[in-house]
This record gives C-alpha cells, sequence and structure tokens, in this order.
C-alpha cells in the first residue's frame, strides 16, 4: 500500500527538537498549573504558555478525541502500529493527521516556513 508523501520536508533535527518539546509538554503544564510552589520565574512561565499554546493549536488540525494520542505518538516517536489511536482511526488518517500536526508545529515554532 502507497502512503501519500509529505508535501513540505523537514529535517531530522527538526522533527528531534518537535519530538522533545511534545516529551516536554505534561511537565510544563504542570509547572504552569501550579507555579506558587515551583521556583519559575513569570518569564519562564510565560514561555511555557507560549511553547505549549503552539503544540495546542497545532494539534487543532487533528481529530478531538485523538489529540492526546497523536501528542504522545509525537513525543516517544511511536508509529501506527503501537500507537493507542489505532483502534480508532485507519492508518493513512493516522498518518496525514499526525504529519499535520508536526508541520504545524515546525511552522509555530518557525523551523519551516
Amino acid at each position: 500500500m502507497k502512503y501519500k508523501k509529505l508535501d513540505f520536508r523537514i529535517s531530522k533535527t527538526a522533527l528531534d527538537v518537535i519530538q522533545a518539546l511534545c516529551a516536554d509538554y505534561p511537565r510544563r503544564k504542570r509547572l504552569i498549573e501550579c507555579r506558587c510552589r515551583t521556583h519559575t520565574t513569570d518569564e519562564e512561565i510565560e514561555n511555557f504558555k507560549k511553547t505549549n499554546e503552539i503544540i495546542d493549536s497545532a494539534l487543532l488540525v487533528v481529530d478531538e478525541g485523538l489529540r492526546e494520542y497523536i501528542l504522545v505518538d509525537i513525543a516517544v516517536g511511536h508509529g501506527y502500529e503501537s500507537s493507542m489511536a489505532s483502534p480508532y482511526i485507519a492508518k493513512n488518517c493516522y498518518y496525514a493527521q499526525k504529519n499535520r500536526a508536526i508541520k504545524e508545529m515546525a511552522k509555530g515554532f518557525h523551523l519551516i516556513f
């Protein structure tokens, strides 16, 4: 079975950056929610918010029920076969949505234009 080729090019380094930012998403979210108990500055909290907002807005291209699964898959590097989303979506649709989310994140972080 052939898959549609990506309509954009992204470097391995840019993918690694996106993967690392997605992997750190839960930690930043916790720090934003309970900043009174941490030793982070207001500037750091604002940077965390901006980073998470870029990821959240990029995930809007993914079906609502699958956003958390796709975020985890990007962070961990899972494909369709090992994804928690696989029972709910076809393989082609999964990769199309995951690639669109990655593209939007790369644009949001100015890794591609």
